[in-house]
């Protein structure tokens, strides 16, 4: 996945890395919500909850749809 500018060295109010919140983003567009979560802690080995995938994931589609 290609970095963009909003995840870029900035937490962006949350307490998640920037690479962590890209690492979100990108699981969270592959599958559901509820399964995406699987991905991360199968690839990376961090534990991170259905909801927390979601709130980023839809922070970044918002920052997005409003920068248009």
């Amino acid at each position: 996945m290609k970095s963009n500018p909003y995840l870029q060295g900035s937490k962006n109010g949350f307490g998640i890395s920037p690479y962590m919140q890209e690492m979100m983003v990108y699981a969270g567009h592959l599958d559901t919500y509820e399964r995406c979560n699987e991905v991360i802690e199968k690839f990376l080995s961090v534990e991170v909850s259905p909801s927390q995938v979601y709130r980023v994931t839809n922070a970044v589609a918002e920052f997005f749809l409003t920068s248009s």
